[in-house]
């Protein structure tokens, strides 16, 4: 399979003809791993292929739920692995899962919501009349949706009722960003189009702020894509994001002035803790940077266009996936590979979910993992 940054025009660019990828480059080999950490896979399911959407486990309450393309959201015991239930939706499944306090949100290509408890009752559906390729975000008493348009809209969390909507112009190319709103406490950030970053407000939907993270440049309509296609991410005091073609920066939360900016390309994402921002760019580079000040504090290059997934912070390490299937611990301190463990083979798209010392991961082929380190 080829490495995602190589076929990025191809797969991820609305209404852009398809890229020769003959000229992609080899994909690294793994190194050799000199430090060891335990690591090893506690369980597997499988749930059905992802084709060509991307999914996220959500774990709530000592349960994981994942889903496939086929339809259908499985409810996994965490500690065990046992398969507990499947909730069964009416159409194929685009993006999912969210899941917070017993409640449990997936989407359809056409925009079809779907709600359930935690045992699988459907408490509602909802037709939004717009794509959602992106996982719906749970807060408070409303589900928010970034629909492939860029467009935001909220729903009530207890009828599935339309709360509000904001909608915005785009350009006419634009990567398909699978990122969704990311909460933090009434605010959500959402990465735009163009390198915009915009705070919202929960309750209301009305513009806080807007942020430029990146500003398009080259002479071409493609080279001038420069989107936020992945998550932000965003504590009380500061929120971060990166963009294609352009930078990675970090704002104030409560009026969006710069902090920081780097020249960054990612199409991936980052992840952060409490002093550091973790860059995964389009090379297959793992960056670490001074939440603060920008500083770069290592980076971690012998993954070269493995195609390598969004990072997440798993206790002192960063976990990521790559297009093999393997999930790779390295070190937050410094970046040196710690562990690696091996799934079904197939590539590891989106960022592994961290829960105490398991960390999920689903492949595209709809593996279902619990990696330990106990």
């Amino acid at each position: 399979m080829a490495p995602k940054f190589a076929v990025l025009a191809c797969a991820s660019i609305v209404f852009a003809g398809c890229a020769s990828t003959d000229n992609a480059p080899e994909p690294a080999s793994l190194p050799n791993i000199t430090e060891y950490a335990s690591a090893k896979v506690l369980w597997s399911q499988d749930v059905s292929k992802a084709g060509e959407f991307v999914f996220s486990p959500a774990v709530d309450g000592g349960v994981v739920y994942a889903a496939g393309r086929k339809g259908g959201v499985a409810a996994i015991d965490l500690s065990s692995g046992k398969l507990l239930r499947t909730f069964n939706t009416a159409k194929p499944i685009s993006a999912g899962v969210a899941a917070l306090n017993g409640r449990v949100i997936a989407a359809s290509e056409k925009g079809d919501l779907y709600a359930f408890d935690s045992e699988g009752k459907l408490l509602w559906s909802t037709p939004t009349g717009r794509e959602i390729v992106a996982n719906p975000t749970i807060t408070a008493d409303v589900v928010v949706v970034h629909s492939s348009n860029g467009d935001v809209e909220a729903y009530g969390m207890a009828d599935g009722k339309r709360r509000w909507a904001t909608q915005r112009a785009i350009p006419t190319l634009t990567l398909r960003s699978y990122a969704p709103v990311v909460a933090s406490g009434p605010v959500l950030y959402a990465g735009l189009p163009a390198g915009r970053l915009q705070a919202l407000s929960r309750d209301e939907g009305t513009s806080l702020w807007e942020a430029q993270v990146s500003q398009p440049r080259g002479a071409t309509e493609l080279e001038r894509v420069a989107d936020i296609s992945s998550a932000p991410v965003a504590d009380a005091s500061s929120v971060c994001a990166v963009s294609f073609q352009g930078k990675v920066g970090c704002f104030e939360a409560k009026n969006g002035n710069p902090l920081w900016t780097r020249e960054v390309s990612s199409s991936v994402g980052l992840a952060g803790d409490k002093g550091s921002i973790y860059v995964t760019d389009d090379e297959g580079s793992v960056l670490a940077y001074d939440k603060r000040s920008g500083r770069n504090l290592w980076k971690q290059g012998r993954l070269f266009a493995r195609q390598v997934s969004t990072p997440a912070v798993f206790g002192r390490f960063i976990a990521i996936g790559d297009y093999q299937g393997y999930v790779h611990l390295l070190s937050a301190e410094d970046g040196s590979f710690q562990a690696r463990v091996k799934t079904d083979g197939s590539p590891i798209l989106t960022a592994p979910v961290a829960v105490g010392d398991t960390l999920v991961v689903q492949t595209s082929s709809g593996g279902v993992y619990a990696v330990t380190t106990r």
